[in-house]
């Protein structure tokens, strides 16, 4: 299919090694309902068929773009660059994963619902969860209710940055302006949180009661302790490495998110008062310590996790 030369939407799909569920991701994109977008494939130089899938696919369909890195950026800059990348044309923007899929109606009523609404910033979905044969085994709602309702930016800050969520509304359709001089997704892990925190105080969510992404479960889906170092740029420099201390790296970026985009003093105020009890009523004084540990040796650190799974293996074996 030919793209129009004033793609309205970009759709960014990063990818390393992806050759299990390549296709069936490219596949949900191509047949969405909307048709006035652009799929920008970023390959963080695979060494398996991706390359040639991604070729094949944008030999046949001019909207599918593929830029192959020059070496690997690490996880987190290889999404960024998919956005870096995106035509001047584009005023909404969503990043989806190289194993998750989209349903054809998804980019059609995100859409629509921002164009109804232009101060909301994002639009969100209820998730599907997927297994690895694509068979949904159950519907995750990150249920952010002030950041969706909220007219005040401290309680959508404490909604998005201090309650234990998913961070899958990361996936949603982004509107190019509140993406545009951001933070964007930081190179430590779980970054993408800190991207929604800082969408959240620059405008209201839009939410979709329906399933319009499904997240693949898989065992190759990076979950595990390798993969918490693994997401950092490969870029072997003393800067990359503080970004290991991702518990500290995070709270900073929460400390210039508040201080760039909340304007209100008391609004301020309210917001560095909750993350200071964040800081100090959810435990990550321990986290920071378990960051240090991967800063000073990656390979400490897994060991100690593989310790830490055996014991509490062993515990549940022994109260079963």
């Amino acid at each position: 299919m030919t793209q129009s030369s004033t793609p309205r939407v970009a759709v960014g799909l990063p990818v390393y090694n992806g050759e299990n569920y390549l296709r069936i991701a490219i596949e949900s994109v191509l047949a969405q309902t909307f048709r006035d977008f652009e799929l920008i494939i970023c390959d963080n130089v695979s060494t398996d068929s991706t390359a040639a899938i991604c070729a094949a696919y944008a030999e046949r369909d001019s909207r599918v773009r593929y830029h192959r890195n020059p070496r690997n950026l690490g996880a987190a800059p290889n999404f960024n660059m998919t956005f870096k990348v995106i035509s001047p044309s584009v005023e909404y923007f969503r990043w989806i994963s190289h194993d998750d899929t989209m349903s054809p109606d998804s980019l059609e009523k995100s859409v629509r619902a921002l164009d109804a609404h232009p101060e909301r910033v994002l639009c969100t979905s209820l998730i599907g969860m997927i297994d690895a044969d694509g068979t949904q085994t159950s519907v995750y709602d990150s249920g952010l209710q002030a950041a969706r309702n909220s007219d005040q930016p401290s309680e959508r800050f404490f909604d998005t940055a201090l309650r234990k969520h998913n961070n899958y509304d990361t996936y949603g359709l982004i509107r190019r302006s509140a993406l545009e001089n951001s933070l964007m997704m930081p190179s430590y892990y779980a970054g993408e949180k800190t991207t929604l925190v800082e969408l959240s105080v620059r405008g209201k969510f839009f939410h979709i009661p329906e399933v319009l992404f499904s997240v693949r479960e898989h065992a190759q889906r990076a979950t595990s302790a390798i993969s918490r170092l693994n997401w950092l740029s490969n870029e072997d420099t003393s800067a990359s490495r503080w970004l290991q201390i991702g518990t500290l790296m995070m709270f900073l970026d929460y400390c210039r998110i508040v201080n760039r985009h909340v304007k209100a003093p008391a609004e301020r105020l309210r917001c560095y008062r909750m993350l200071v009890q964040w800081w100090f009523r959810h435990s990550h004084a321990a986290e920071f310590a378990s960051d240090a540990v991967a800063f000073v040796s990656p390979k400490a650190y897994l060991a100690l996790q593989s310790l830490k799974h055996r014991l509490v293996g062993t515990e549940r074996r022994a109260h079963a």
